[in-house]
């Protein structure tokens, strides 16, 4: 399995450096274009806004995959799994019961050491943008990581999840009424996630070529971040749409795939993955390997019917036995076996 993986990881390198060749070669392009329309004299005031913003977008030296689904659909895990497992832990937290509600950006700064940086949920109060408040690295709570200290990277990390009691109130004027819990018999205090948004600086093969990661949280903690919703998930080169093979489509996978993947001006279709998540579930001893693939290609050809796209868009894996297999090199036990087959196809080709 480690070769197989070592040769997945090749591929999207390879891509992200075929995808950094193509930018440059298109960028030259535009500078020739540019230069034909000011001698024929059609650089416009339009032309010129036109050809500016091809350029912004073109040098931006990022390829953004978000990850998006509900609650509980193992989003986490699933980059974890892909990205993360050459750890002995999981790298970002995860546990039964309450889910992440904080929306986590992962690049590789090369300016910088590794840091994790949290955005307080107490910024939501204030009148200024995401943007702006990106900006202001004093309101950040800045946390360097030493990648070699497997104690303290864990228990950094630990405080994405973290979440702390406001008055209704409060939690009302933040816009958090709907994803806070009510934490006291009064009902007077809630529980709401403790930061609004967190960037993880970590080095990683792959994201020193480039690549970024949006781990986003369910429905509605997005719906509540106008510009998650609205500029950054929309800006993402890819989608990873996450559903459980364990619930099906439910009415809210509909609604999330509805209103932040079909987004009218959206690229559609080619830039559009969905994980299956959690096909373990579908395993049975009792049954052939046979039938529980079968089992498995209908549930992936009944996502495919109900959100509209193509079968061999639907990936179903099992996020939790791949990593387990991972970390432990497990290439023999039958779990890892059903998992991976399907696993690695995960990543995006060509």
């Amino acid at each position: 399995m480690g070769e197989e993986w070592s040769m997945s990881i090749g591929d999207l390198t390879g891509q992200l450096h075929n995808f950094g060749e193509w930018k440059r070669n298109q960028l030259h392009i535009m500078e020739q274009l540019e230069n034909w329309l000011k001698q024929e004299g059609l650089y416009t005031s339009q032309a010129q806004r036109a050809l500016t913003q091809a350029n912004l977008t073109l040098q931006r030296d990022h390829v953004t995959v978000a990850v998006v689904g509900e609650f509980s659909r193992g989003k986490t895990e699933l980059i974890n799994a892909l990205f993360f497992s050459d750890h002995n832990f999981r790298l970002l937290p995860t546990d039964a019961g309450r889910t992440t509600m904080c929306p986590t950006e992962i690049f590789q700064d090369q300016s910088e050491p590794p840091y994790l940086r949290l955005l307080p949920i107490e910024t939501r109060l204030e009148e200024a943008s995401l943007a702006e408040l990106q900006e202001n690295k004093e309101l950040w709570e800045y946390i360097p990581l030493d990648l070699d200290d497997s104690e303290q990277l864990h228990q950094a990390l630990l405080k994405i999840r973290e979440h702390k009691l406001v008055p209704r109130e409060v939690a009302t004027s933040m816009g958090l009424s709907e994803v806070s819990e009510i934490a006291d018999d009064m009902e007077s205090m809630v529980s709401v996630p403790a930061w609004r948004l967190a960037h993880l600086n970590y080095r990683h093969p792959l994201l020193s070529q480039g690549l970024r990661i949006l781990d986003t949280p369910g429905l509605n903690a997005v719906s509540a971040e106008p510009e998650l919703t609205y500029e950054m998930l929309p800006s993402a080169q890819a989608r990873l749409f996450v559903v459980g093979a364990d619930t099906g489509i439910t009415q809210s996978d509909m609604e999330m795939w509805q209103q932040l993947i079909r987004q009218p001006g959206v690229r559609q279709r080619l830039s559009v993955m969905v994980v299956l998540n959690k096909a373990d579930t579908l395993w049975d001893e009792l049954r052939t390997e046979v039938e529980i693939q079968s089992t498995i290609d209908r549930q992936c050809e009944e996502v495919a019917e109900l959100l509209n796209i193509e079968p061999e868009q639907v990936y179903a894996v099992s996020a939790q036995k791949g990593l387990v297999a991972r970390v432990k090199q497990d290439t023999t036990s039958s779990s890892s076996a059903r998992a991976y087959p399907t696993w690695r196809s995960t990543w995006p080709r060509r």
